[in-house]
């Protein structure tokens, strides 16, 4: 690796002329593949950023002096951007132009979900939230009796992007098994489901079970 990489004011990963050395086997086709992975700060939500990267390198016997300059790139967009000519060479002039891409964040991401009987007709749903939220609208607790189709019992307006907890009141509850969810929505109509939490209540005895489910 090339110790002076730093990605801005110096992009080249490896080394001049630095050599791989491959173990290959006669008469057999082969191929190197090199993986790099980075972390990348200070990206901001809403910003547009540019992706793309070329490689060269020349491909062949040393010993024998029979080596092929190749060229290769790695870019996120289609062909018609990447190698409009179509020669597989995406280096020249106005080629392999940068894909643009960026990046979204979700509006909520819920740290948990809990449910319990304030009496033996109504139960309570409470849930916590990581703050600050962004581009989020609503909160919509759903109600299920089989785990599997779920009702809408109400819902709760996000009108403070740093309300990290927030709770609602189901009355007259039914028999059996109770499922509850949280289904927050966003600005522009995408949303997301909290895990599942039960509760479960026997008539018979007057007793209260709570099934956390995540």
């Amino acid at each position: 690796m090339n110790p002076a990489y730093n990605g801005t004011t110096n992009p080249q990963i490896f080394s001049s002329a630095q050599v791989l050395t491959n173990r290959t086997q006669g008469n057999q086709n082969y191929f190197t593949r090199i993986i790099i992975s980075c972390r990348v700060s200070g990206i901001l939500p809403g910003s547009t950023y540019l992706n793309n990267a070329v490689s060269t390198a020349e491909i062949g016997s040393a010993i024998s002096g029979t080596l092929i300059a190749v060229t290769d790139s790695s870019n996120n967009g289609y062909n018609t951007a990447v190698d409009p000519n179509a020669n597989g060479n995406a280096n020249e002039t106005g080629e392999n132009v940068p894909t643009p891409f960026s990046l979204t964040i979700l509006p909520v991401k819920f740290l948990g979900i809990q449910a319990h009987f304030t009496n033996e007709n109504t139960s309570t749903v409470k849930w916590q939230v990581a703050v600050p939220v962004s581009n989020a609208k609503y909160f919509e607790v759903e109600f299920s009796q089989d785990g599997r189709r779920f009702f809408s019992q109400g819902s709760t307006a996000i009108t403070n992007s740093r309300q990290a907890s927030y709770e609602f009141e189901h009355s007259s509850v039914p028999a059996g098994t109770l499922f509850y969810r949280i289904k927050q929505a966003d600005a522009d109509g995408s949303y997301i489901y909290s895990s599942t939490v039960t509760l479960k209540r026997n008539i018979r005895d007057n007793n209260f079970i709570v099934y956390p489910n995540p």
